[in-house]
């Protein structure tokens, strides 16, 4: 039974709606769209608070990538193929709210270019730590430093 028939049904008459697969459908629907509502609001939070701090400090740039490719992947799986709107209808919703992150990123850590996106890549050496400079010398240790014997 489709989403209108059950719809049909349950207006008409209550005691053949619950007979039928009409409630599971009409179930499966509504939290198929309580889903896609709560989406379209997860990541406001953290938009908005980056938008204000002005900062993107202790945000992996990785991870904001990655999320971003990965809800792209699902949005250009999905729509091609048809399948319904409740089905992956959160994936749009988060793949908006992960271009802003993306680009909040982007624009607060130095800009939009290409190099951004190379730079999630893990890379072949570790990061150079920064060295602290060594203690100075007393001045009876740089005399002995540069004598010769």
């Amino acid at each position: 039974a489709g989403m209108d028939d059950c719809l049909q049904q349950l207006l008409n008459n209550t005691t053949a709606f619950l007979e039928t697969e009409c409630p599971k459908v009409l179930v499966s629907k509504a939290i198929g769209y309580a889903v896609i509502a709560g989406s379209a609001l997860v990541k406001l939070p953290q938009i908005l608070k980056i938008h204000r701090a002005g900062s993107v400090a202790g945000i992996s740039h990785a991870s904001v990538l990655f999320e971003f490719v990965a809800t792209l992947v699902n949005v250009s799986y999905f729509l091609p193929l048809g399948y319904p709107f409740s089905t992956w209808g959160e994936n749009a919703f988060l793949l908006a709210q992960n271009s802003a992150l993306y680009i909040l990123h982007a624009h607060m850590s130095g800009g939009l270019r290409a190099s951004f996106l190379l730079e999630a890549l893990p890379s072949e050496r570790p990061p150079r730590r920064e060295r602290h400079a060594p203690p100075p010398l007393s001045p009876h240790r740089r005399l002995r430093v540069g004598a010769r014997r």
